[in-house]
């Protein structure tokens, strides 16, 4: 305790910095409480408790709001679900549980651990679709795009509808990793002649950045920037990265949105 006191008295400074660190973080959870519709008594709770009233709205309304808790238990539930899948793959040895291993992998972006589940389920049943295609996605994410097409072309042929058009959507990037714009244009457009996926329409807006079709890369970027601004609150939150890129990119080709 000496310590500190020796500290803020020889360095008078650092307490006028902490002391406005304190402050800004009691005016954002305020701003919060009113942004986020919370109940106004919380207002109140931060002005009259000051730091500490400011610190239980955050662990009450804002922390669980966060995707910081989100994925701390989201991490959790996996864990769990591996290791469940790993008992019944240990005791079974069936396909099913090696693609359901493999998605729990994929949602967690470990490519390398998905891809070998898998294979190890097409391995014990070689016509199941639905791994097929996820097995296209992992490889396509570790950029070995032309092994990933081998198995996303043939499943676009049966279904191009799959997945409310996530396998169209994959099909349209890996166009585009093999140096096929002309085609992934073609797929995107389809893509987006159904679909309103953010981030496909900014990927769509680079892919006509790097074929030239500047005019209709703004009007895409434009049309990009108006559609987040004009969604709902929690949409616009999620979207904040495309925004800022569509801004970039718009600024890049000399726009305004």
């Amino acid at each position: 305790m000496s310590y500190f006191y020796e500290l803020f008295y020889n360095v008078p400074w650092l307490g006028r910095i902490i002391g406005i660190l304190i402050f800004a973080f009691q005016i954002w959870m305020i701003v919060d409480c009113v942004r986020s519709g919370n109940e106004w008594y919380w207002i109140w709770i931060i002005l009259f408790l000051g730091p500490v009233g400011a610190l239980i709205y955050f662990f009450v309304c804002k922390y669980r709001s966060t995707g910081i808790e989100r994925s701390f238990s989201k991490r959790r539930l996996q864990q769990r679900q591996i290791e469940e899948l790993k008992s019944k793959i240990h005791h079974l040895d069936k396909a099913d549980h090696f693609t359901a291993l493999g998605d729990v992998y994929r949602e967690r972006r470990e490519w390398v651990l998905a891809q070998q589940a898998y294979e190890a389920a097409l391995e014990r049943d070689g016509e199941m679709f639905d791994t097929k295609v996820h097995l296209g996605y992992v490889l396509l994410a570790q950029n070995r795009a032309p092994e990933a097409w081998k198995f996303l072309e043939s499943a676009f042929q049966q279904k191009p509808t799959f997945e409310s058009g996530q396998l169209l959507w994959h099909c349209a990037r890996c166009q585009v990793a093999l140096g096929q714009l002309a085609q992934a244009r073609q797929l995107y457009e389809q893509l987006l002649a159904s679909h309103s996926y953010f981030e496909a329409q900014y990927e769509y807006a680079e892919l006509l950045a790097r074929l030239g079709d500047d005019n209709t890369c703004v009007q895409r970027l434009k049309e990009l920037v108006h559609d987040i601004r004009t969604a709902p609150r929690f949409a616009q939150r999620t979207s904040r990265p495309w925004l800022k890129k569509a801004r970039r990119l718009l600024h890049a080709k000399g726009a305004t949105a």
